[in-house]
């Protein structure tokens, strides 16, 4: 029998899985980039400033991306306060920025991970994006409940996928922004009622159940 640490097919096997979860990395990085400046353009569509100069002098000022965020979301609330509507934009902002409080969590782990070559009980050998390897607290949660630690390909996949699709709506809450800069209550309704249905957030880390309490700041 051929030890799976030697097997040439599972070097290779290893070794094309570490390739992949390179190259997801790095586009999941260049999503988040995407999605801070989709938040920034967002600030600047409430302010209406001198070409965004200030909006992102205001949006960036901070490191950590949760006041990023917050200072966002009190500037849409701010502008929603008392008009018509204004409890459907709430609505379907809050839908909006509680999916990406949840994608948030595995952006973490993205953030702070390393490529880890793990074993399964079975001795097989998985590439993994994991916690530090010196993370011993973290990795002895994963062995406790016989699980084998980290992200998958598959699981990057699937963050990049649903940044994709907060991306979009992002874009899309612009146009709510701009009507009711513009009075248009009709098409506005309809705008947050059609485009941006309330749905609860889903947490794309199937390690890490989205809390129901406030998550800590992480820093750039």
């Amino acid at each position: 029998m051929v030890d799976d640490a030697t097997d040439p097919k599972t070097l290779q096997r290893l070794a094309e899985e570490t390739q992949r979860l390179r190259e997801r990395v790095a586009s999941i990085t260049f999503a988040w980039a995407n999605v801070e400046n989709a938040m920034v353009m967002l600030l600047y569509a409430v302010l209406r400033d001198d070409q965004g100069r200030f909006s992102s002098a205001i949006y960036f000022a901070p490191n950590a991306i949760e006041t990023r965020f917050n200072i966002v979301d009190k500037a849409i609330k701010e502008l929603a306060d008392n008009i018509c509507c204004e409890r459907e934009i709430i609505a379907s902002w809050a839908q909006v920025l509680s999916t990406l409080n949840a994608l948030k969590l595995t952006r973490n782990k993205i953030a702070h991970g390393q490529i880890s070559t793990v074993s399964s009980k079975d001795s097989k050998n998985h590439v993994r994006l994991t916690d530090p390897i010196f993370n011993i607290q973290a990795s002895s949660g994963f062995r406790r409940k016989k699980q084998i630690p980290g992200l998958t390909v598959r699981d990057l996949e699937t963050h990049l996928s649903r940044l994709h699709e907060v991306f979009g709506k992002l874009e899309k809450f612009r146009v709510v922004i701009d009507l009711v800069h513009v009075g248009d209550f009709v098409a506005l309704k309809q705008r947050v009622v059609v485009d941006h249905p309330s749905t609860a957030p889903q947490s794309d880390a199937p390690n890490s159940p989205v809390p129901q309490s406030r998550p800590q700041s992480s820093h750039e």
